[in-house]
């Protein structure tokens, strides 16, 4: 009975020790769980914060580049206006100078051709009031038409030096011109010079109308028509006008029976002042192929001329008309 009893507790013993065995295995085994978990959260926090991180560095790079290529290109916009207003800038500069040395040239050619006729004016003036009591009546008429011709060269030359200077002044408004009709208008401003040389105007083939600045288109064919009348040697000078429209370009001829201008001159005749003829021949500013082409000029266009000496003149010019429907 003893031994049975002492057999029980050593079974109970046993039995407690491996009890606790089993509970101290399993608190380890649950620690080791708690501590894994902490471990697997401590990464999960750890790949989230790098997640995060990774994606705030993808948007901050892909906003540094979107703010780069704004400023790149903004830069690239202001260095074109840069370059465009320095462009600009140059050729301002550039016309300035080149005005102002023709302002120049004007100036001391147009002070030089007037000295002429003023002198011509106070010595023959002089000469009268010297022989008023002996001079005969022809020559006082001989004197007074010197007088009167020089006077006359005087206003030629003031109205011109006004047309010229005014040229850039002018606003350029565009319209519908009526080709007939200012062609009319040139004709009768020019009718004594028609009539004083038995002369014809003749307008051929024309379109009705042309897209123009009418006061300038007149300026331009008043001063061609009379250089074709009055540089003219014919019994019956003939000035013919023909006008064809080609796309956005008017294609204007005036030709003359005159006496034809040697292809040496052909650009000279469009320089300030330059002649080829002498006054006492040929009155005139030495001013009006100068205006015509810088009314030209202004008005976006080109002239030129097709002549040889003795056998007339063809002056042509090309006017834009980009408004034509």
């Amino acid at each position: 009975m003893k031994e049975l009893a002492s057999q029980s507790n050593i079974l109970i013993v046993e039995s407690r020790f491996r009890y606790e065995q089993l509970r101290s295995t399993a608190n380890t085994l649950e620690e080791y769980a708690r501590r894994d978990s902490a471990i697997i959260n401590s990464q999960k926090k750890t790949n989230l914060f790098i997640t995060l991180a990774l994606s705030l560095v993808i948007i901050l790079s892909g906003l540094l580049y979107y703010l780069y290529h704004i400023n790149r290109n903004r830069n690239r916009i202001l260095e074109q206006e840069v370059a465009t207003r320095t462009a600009e800038l140059t050729e301002t500069n550039e016309s300035l100078m080149l005005a102002n040395a023709e302002l120049e040239e004007f100036a001391h050619i147009s002070s030089h051709d007037l000295k002429e006729p003023i002198r011509n004016i106070n010595s023959f003036s002089s000469l009268i009031e010297r022989r008023i009591s002996s001079i005969t009546n022809e020559e006082l008429l001989d004197y007074l038409s010197i007088i009167r011709f020089n006077a006359g060269q005087m206003q030629l030359l003031v109205n011109a030096v006004y047309e010229f200077v005014h040229i850039n002044k002018e606003d350029i408004l565009v319209g519908i011109v009526n080709v007939s009709e200012v062609v009319e208008d040139v004709r009768r401003v020019l009718q004594s010079t028609i009539q004083d040389c038995s002369g014809e105007v003749v307008l051929k083939d024309h379109p009705e109308t042309v897209i123009s600045n009418r006061g300038m288109l007149f300026l331009i064919l008043r001063n061609l028509l009379e250089n074709g009348l009055k540089y003219n040697r014919s019994d019956r000078p003939r000035v013919e006008i023909s006008v064809e429209c080609v796309g956005n370009v008017d294609h204007w001829e005036i030709r003359d029976n005159g006496l034809g201008i040697a292809p040496q001159y052909h650009q000279r005749i469009f320089e300030l002042f330059k002649r080829l003829h002498n006054r006492e021949e040929f009155q005139g500013s030495g001013l009006g192929l100068s205006i015509t082409r810088k009314v030209v000029n202004r008005l976006g266009g080109e002239i030129g001329i097709i002549s040889e000496e003795g056998h007339g003149s063809v002056f042509w010019f090309r006017l834009p008309a980009n408004n034509r429907t």
